[in-house]
């Protein structure tokens, strides 16, 4: 009966410490090639703005923003003029300097395309957003985002036509709470994103085991910086933009549009850089290359090509990932073919000196316990 019982507690022991243990998982390190099979089906990185007043909308419109999140202080008809002075700001700026008319249909397109984001917590207030944009006509512009359950934005929904967008939402560090959350919400037709929060530097919001639902139930990740208290003790800074974007999240929110488009840009180059580095590495010849160089050269190779296939690959990942390969394209050609330090293959010495060795442990091995079979028999 004693040993009923303790095996009973020690199974409950057991289960409870790998719930705690799955819970735990985000605080230990990731590394960058932890998320290098993590292919978001080559869609880009998109950004939306933090809009207090309709100035803001108009700066973040004349940089590309692809949401105007509008605070509930600006109303809707204004938001939308002042879309409509910065398409006339980006016209008249191409006139006055002679701009490639191909870059500014491109960011004419982004305008057009971009969408005003609206937070709300209940039906009733979907509802008064809803009208106000209706009677704009403006519902093709409207994104609501529901800080509530799916099934609150799925009711909501059910009764409306036309239907909008919605991007669902979560804050918390509970794995199994934001997975559930999120593929209710992916199931939605109308989401266009799944938005996580976490207070947790090493939320499980941040780690591969939560990320890679992003892939399982065909939905992207979005991560806002507009509440510090919730931005997962980051800085709306390109530094954290890059870090949630190696993690997987491909629509990133902040209050700083301007530093997001140079950030783009460069993110853009780099890309290209590594594009280009590709090329001029699949030249290269491997023939009479010690092995170990040519593993490390396939090795960069895959990995500098994965993160191209991404379409959204952190700009630090896409440059430790060039220099690697660039390195590993130099340390093909040996002067000579001459084995240097850090190469390895087989020789008659290397051979005889491994052969010795093994055989000067089995010898010492055979002796000791000789001589302590002698000292137990002796007793």
């Amino acid at each position: 009966m004693l040993n009923k019982t303790l095996n009973k507690r020690i199974a409950l022991f057991t289960a409870v410490l790998l719930l705690l243990s799955s819970l735990a998982l985000p605080c230990f390190a990731w590394s960058t090639e932890d998320y290098a099979d993590i292919i978001s089906s080559g869609q880009r990185i998109r950004f939306s703005a933090v809009c207090r007043t309709a100035d803001d909308v108009a700066r973040a419109a004349q940089v590309g923003a692809d949401y105007y999140n509008i605070a509930p202080t600006l109303p809707l008809q204004d938001a939308l003029a002042a879309l409509e002075n910065a398409k006339a700001a980006i016209t008249a700026k191409n006139a006055s300097e002679a701009t490639e008319q191909k870059h500014v249909d491109a960011l004419l397109e982004r305008v057009n395309s971009a969408k005003f984001l609206v937070d709300v917590t209940n039906a009733a207030e979907a509802d008064a957003v809803y009208d106000a944009a209706r009677a704009q006509n403006a519902l093709d512009k409207l994104c609501l985002r529901f800080r509530a359950k799916a099934k609150v934005a799925q009711a909501w929904l059910s009764g409306k036509d036309p239907a909008v967008d919605i991007i669902g939402f979560y804050t918390g560090n509970v794995i199994f709470s934001a997975i559930l959350r999120t593929k209710k919400y992916a199931a939605i037709d109308r989401t266009q994103y799944m938005q996580l929060q976490t207070k947790n530097p090493y939320g499980v919001i941040l780690h591969r085991t939560y990320v890679q639902s992003f892939i399982n139930f065909n939905i992207s990740g979005m991560f806002s910086f507009r509440d510090p208290v919730i931005s997962a003790g980051r800085a709306d800074c390109s530094q954290s933009w890059d870090d949630l974007i190696a993690r997987g999240y491909t629509m990133i929110e902040t209050a700083y549009p301007q530093d997001f488009a140079e950030y783009l840009a460069a993110n853009s180059a780099e890309r290209q850089k590594l594009l280009q580095c590709v090329a001029a590495a699949k030249k290269a010849s491997t023939a009479d290359c010690p092995g170990n160089r040519v593993k490390e050269y396939n090795k960069a190779l895959a990995q500098a090509q994965a993160l191209l296939e991404k379409g959204n690959s952190a700009l630090e990942d896409m440059t430790h990932a060039r220099v690697r390969l660039d390195s590993a394209v130099q340390n093909l050609t040996t002067k000579g073919g001459k084995i240097v330090q850090g190469d390895y293959a087989f020789t008659l010495a290397r051979v005889c000196a491994a052969v010795f060795g093994i055989a000067l442990v089995v010898c010492l091995q055979i002796f000791f316990r000789s001589r302590w079979a002698k000292k137990q028999s002796n007793r």
